[in-house]
């Protein structure tokens, strides 16, 4: 929740040097849609905008990758994930007819790499 001045409490801060007010604009809608969003997350409006643009300036967000995604995003990518599924099912069938075997294994081994990469990659 927000202090009466907008600003995160001084608790909440990292004690990493002299802070200086800077200030911003936003319009009235955008400023309701940033105030939603720190609600959702639970943390002073202030310091969701700070976060926020530093976890940018830092190339990196400090949000989990699951609030980053609207509900049609994530619906988007959910059917995406079945077809994509269904579709490797029915080529698996074909190319271990075809006696492709070593194609199939080569594919779930990048697959499983790049999985892995992107994992370690959340976690640094």
């Amino acid at each position: 929740m927000n202090s009466p001045t907008g600003k995160a409490p001084r608790d909440k801060l990292e004690k990493t040097g002299t802070r200086h007010s800077h200030s911003i604009r936003f319009s009235d809608s955008e400023w309701y849609l940033v105030e939603k969003a720190a609600s959702r997350h639970g943390i002073p409006t202030g310091e969701f905008v700070r976060s926020g643009a530093l976890s940018a300036a830092e190339g990196y967000s400090s949000v989990p990758p699951e609030t980053n995604l609207s509900t049609g995003h994530a619906a988007l990518i959910e059917a995406i994930y079945r077809a994509v599924y269904l579709l490797a099912t029915i080529s698996r069938e074909k190319l271990i007819e075809a006696g492709r075997e070593e194609d199939i294994e080569g594919i779930v081994v990048e697959a499983r790499n790049a999985m892995v990469h992107t994992m370690k990659a959340d976690l640094e």
